[in-house]
């Protein structure tokens, strides 16, 4: 009974804002996923996280994934300058960034530097807000690659994400 108690004042102190806890860790789901290739011990995978509802942005779940054996630690860029994303148009053609989108990147140049243990077939997931950062103005397929570069160059590549604004 206390401990209840004291679980609900905790809970409630949370929620005002005057206590800082943990999250819970988040469970990443990786039914269905597609992979790119294995690269440097990591693979990457894409994929359009599902709409709330009809007028909100699309948005792309990158997930991380450490293929080797053993863990391993990266040191990486905050998110914005860490993943590059390449975004094509239902007719083929490159999508540019949107004017926030442009903004936002050349704003984020590796402002932050985190560093990311990861155990073996661990995973770590980014959402990534590809409906603000690209005009993705027209209705049809858009087709969304995303990379990332480790801090020996190497270059790890996702599979095609397929986005339905």
């Amino acid at each position: 009974m206390a401990v209840s108690g004291i679980r609900k004042f905790l809970d409630f102190v949370g929620n005002m804002g005057l206590l800082a806890r943990g999250d819970r860790p988040k469970v990443v789901d990786l039914t269905g996923r597609e992979w790119g290739a294995v690269v440097g011990g990591f693979s990457l995978s894409a994929r359009q996280e599902a709409k709330q509802d009809s007028e909100e942005l699309p948005t792309v779940s990158a997930v991380l994934r450490n293929e080797s054996p053993a863990p391993l630690t990266i040191h990486v860029p905050g998110w914005l300058a860490f993943y590059e994303l390449r975004v094509l148009g239902p007719d083929g053609a490159e999508v540019p960034h949107s004017a926030y989108g442009t903004h936002l990147l050349n704003a984020s140049k590796a402002t932050e530097n985190v560093e990311l243990p990861l155990a073996a077939g661990a995973v770590t997931e980014t959402i990534l807000p590809v409906g603000s950062l690209y005009s993705m103005r027209v209705r049809g397929e858009y087709k969304v690659y995303v990379s990332c570069r480790l801090p020996d160059g190497t270059q790890i590549t996702s599979n095609v994400a397929v986005v339905r604004p």
